[in-house]
């Protein structure tokens, strides 16, 4: 029966995140991580259980803002998710060919992720979003919200930032800085802390079957026929490492290196075909290249897949006489995660950024035509939409160029320049668009000002004179000018430039008064 375990015992776990152990300092993974950094542990750990990972050069990159899309791949492997029958969630932006694709899925199925159109892939994690993503995923609950001094409570993320802070997630006090990113460090770091969290409380979950997680050994089990003669604590002498077996063990890291590399090349080859297919524009060759290449992607996959099950077994025992072969073997496997990355990325992840930008080029075309045609009639109401239509399409426009350049494509060099000058071109007529419009509503402004002074000018006249007649007519001219001029400020009121909030607020003011001098004079 499972009992919980005391307070001290989880505080003491925490606070283990703050210096790495012994053990961290004599398997040093990564070159750019000193044994003493405050997160060193949390990365070791997680390293360990594959729920992260590093770069082909060995590094980690601790200080690297993570994005969205990168954060649900690990979060799912936290999870210990099944990400081979997952529903498509339909963000545009995730194309299903994407690494990352089957994790985002399988996360916004579960309410962990928000469904929409876009989900934003390549941006930057905040603190805030860390935070709901955290206390969903995990099921964190918490009878008491730790407060900050920058967290309002109306605030969409506020009891998922109290939860944390309740629990000793964050160990923030006066702020909780929502809107800071969040970096490869402070992830790992939070999701240790999370399981250490979970492995505590007294309910049964998946992080309580993690053997070795608080780095207490357990018996290993033997498997595929392993001989007792085995050291598991590496070559201290208290055993004798059966040379046989060690062979084995070495073959086994050698083959799984082999076939992760030969994979790889059928993959490189594959894309130079459907390269040699698109430029000969030849669509049947094109579909026949690209189903190879999706073939050979599934078997670099597989290959990948086999090769970190192979690293886990033999990281399990622990034999220092494997280290060079296991580094080898993870070092292969960055690369090809990497490779596969990019395959992804300047292939079918490049159609759609292809399509977006040609998409986001057409409609600031389109809004330029009109937007010459109303500076050339220079007519208000043609200059009011096409003044809409253009802050819109360069909007739309610089959201796709961000997106482009947070992607892993870099393969539409001049497509990106183009959209760029088209953004730069189209911000320029937006001013000038914008410069003649504030001219053209501030003369209408004073139009109808005018108009509506003189009228009311007529009717005191009317009024002094006692003149019937001459009264009914000035009511009348008044009530139509005022019915035309908040025809006209209905109109300048979904303008928004404030520049001509101040001028509007003019003309409201003057239709007020006008209508108590109709009013008065009834």
């Amino acid at each position: 029966m499972k009992y919980k375990k005391s307070v001290s015992t989880f505080l003491t776990a925490g606070l283990l995140v703050f210096g790495a152990t012994q053990t961290f300092a004599e398997k040093k993974l990564f070159s750019d991580i000193e044994n003493n950094a405050w997160y060193a542990e949390s990365v070791q750990k997680l390293s360990e259980f594959n729920i992260i990972g590093g770069f082909e050069d060995q590094t980690f990159k601790p200080n690297q803002t993570i994005t969205r899309a990168q954060t649900a791949s690990i979060i799912a492997k936290a999870l210990n998710l099944d990400l081979k029958n997952v529903r498509n969630p339909g963000f545009k932006d995730v194309p299903t060919t994407s690494s990352h694709y089957p994790a985002i899925a399988a996360l916004t199925e579960k309410g962990i992720f928000s469904s929409g159109e876009y989900f934003n892939p390549g941006d930057s994690l905040t603190r805030a979003q860390m935070a709901k993503i955290l206390v969903t995923a995990f099921d964190l609950n918490s009878s008491e919200l730790k407060t900050f001094d920058d967290v309002n409570e109306k605030d969409w993320f506020y009891e998922y930032s109290g939860k944390l802070g309740a629990l000793g997630i964050t160990t923030n006090e006066s702020n909780y800085n929502p809107k800071d990113y969040v970096s490869r460090a402070h992830l790992a770091a939070f999701i240790k802390r999370t399981i250490d969290y979970k492995r505590s409380d007294s309910f049964d979950d998946i992080w309580d079957t993690w053997k070795n997680w608080d780095g207490i050994e357990e018996p290993i089990e033997q498997n595929d026929g392993a001989s007792d003669d085995v050291d598991v604590e590496g070559t201290d002498g208290k055993e004798e490492i059966d040379k046989v077996k060690l062979k084995e063990y070495e073959r086994e890291l050698d083959y799984a290196a082999d076939d992760i590399k030969d994979a790889q090349k059928k993959v490189e080859k594959a894309l130079e075909d459907l390269e040699e297919a698109k430029e000969e524009d030849d669509k049947e060759e094109i579909e026949e290249a690209e189903e190879d290449l999706m073939k050979v992607l599934s078997d670099l996959d597989d290959a990948i897949i086999k090769g970190e099950a192979t690293l886990e077994k033999i990281r399990k025992l622990n034999l220092k006489e494997l280290n060079l072969l296991q580094s080898v073997l993870e070092n292969t496997i960055r690369k090809a995660k990497a490779e596969v990355d990019k395959a992804y990325a300047n292939t079918f992840d490049r159609e759609l950024y292809e399509e977006e930008i040609e998409d986001a080029l057409e409609a600031l075309e389109d809004a330029r035509e009109d937007a010459e045609r109303a500076i050339k009639e220079n007519s208000l109401n043609l200059l009011q939409d096409s003044y809409k239509a253009l802050e819109t399409a360069i909007e739309d426009a610089e959201k796709t160029f961000k997106m482009y350049e947070d992607s892993t494509v870099d393969v539409l060099e001049d497509e990106e320049k183009e959209l760029e000058e088209a953004i730069e071109e189209a911000k320029d007529l937006f001013d000038e668009v914008g410069d003649l419009l504030e001219q053209k509503v501030e003369d209408q402004i004073d139009y109808f000002k005018d108009l509506l002074e003189d009228a009311i000018d007529a009717l005191d006249d009317a009024l002094d004179e006692e003149d019937k007649s001459d009264i009914y007519d000035a009511r009348e001219k008044l009530e139509k000018y005022i019915k035309d001029a908040q025809k006209a400020l209905d109109r300048l009121e979904k303008i928004d430039m404030d520049a001509l909030i101040d001028e509007i607020e003019e003309l409201e003011k003057a239709i007020l008064n006008a209508e108590k001098e109709l009013k008065d004079s009834k």
